[in-house]
């Protein structure tokens, strides 16, 4: 038992020293300082990047293959909003499938660099903390292992803007989530470049204290994906809040 408990406390402390660095930080500041140091790793031109699940093609060809899917159900091209789009290295596949796409980040680093690399008409790239700035409509929104760096009161905030503005009609969202055992969805933490998953723990926003209000809900895409050195899932779900959308998998409230 007392194994136990130290256990805990390692990976508490753990994940504590990875974003303590961060604790006085905003957002922008927090974002700003990863891509600036090059925290997630860096590209052959040694610019800031999202880090390997932004570019391992084991993980960014299945993913953008789930998500094409998806939007092919659509009768005509739909709108897209990136949330936390980084590098942009993943949402640039789907540019092609869409009518329109607006990329946002919440660090205007990593923007400056995708209007650089990336030019298309129908993509705009927008600066927006998620947790403080309204939401830009559109039919569907991508989160993708964004609200894992984020603390509780941030996804909070996110998630009231979502009851408040309605602004999507689909959420996808990834997120990695621990494989250990005991696991406890939504464990807090600071918000910095660490995720739960040192905690035993990972995001879920149908869980408290988020409690995401759908109408159907999928698990697109789950690989095996060590983080942070342990084991772990990338989990992808489908959350809608259409009735025009197929039926899926699973019946919200």
């Amino acid at each position: 038992m007392i194994k136990f408990f130290t256990s805990i406390r390692e990976k508490i402390s753990k994940s504590q020293r990875v974003d303590s660095e961060f604790k006085t930080f905003d957002s922008q500041q927090i974002f700003n300082k990863v891509y600036r140091q090059k925290l997630w790793g860096k590209s052959a031109a040694g610019a800031g990047i999202s880090g390997p699940g932004s570019h391992d093609p084991h993980i960014v060809a299945p993913y953008v293959s789930a998500v094409k899917k998806v939007l092919s159900g659509f009768p005509t091209p739909p709108t897209m909003v990136d949330l936390g789009c980084g590098d942009f290295n993943v949402g640039r596949h789907f540019t092609q499938d869409v009518s329109s796409l607006i990329a946002c980040d919440v660090s205007d680093i990593v923007l400056a660099q995708n209007a650089e690399a990336y030019i298309q008409e129908n993509t705009r790239f927008m600066q927006l903390d998620l947790a403080k700035d309204p939401l830009p409509m559109a039919d569907i929104c991508c989160v993708r292992q964004v609200l894992q760096h984020l603390a509780n009161s941030e996804i909070s905030a996110f998630m009231a803007a979502i009851h408040a503005q309605k602004p999507y009609r689909a959420l996808i969202v990834t997120e990695h989530i621990s494989a250990s055992q005991p696991f406890a969805a939504n464990k807090d933490k600071y918000s910095g470049r660490g995720t739960r998953v040192s905690l035993s723990s990972g995001i879920d926003l149908a869980q408290p204290p988020f409690s995401l209000k759908y109408l159907h809900k999928e698990t697109l895409l789950e690989l095996p994906e060590p983080c942070e050195g342990q084991a772990a899932i990338l989990r992808t779900t489908l959350y809608t809040f259409d009735s025009a959308f197929p039926t899926l998998s699973e019946k919200g409230e």
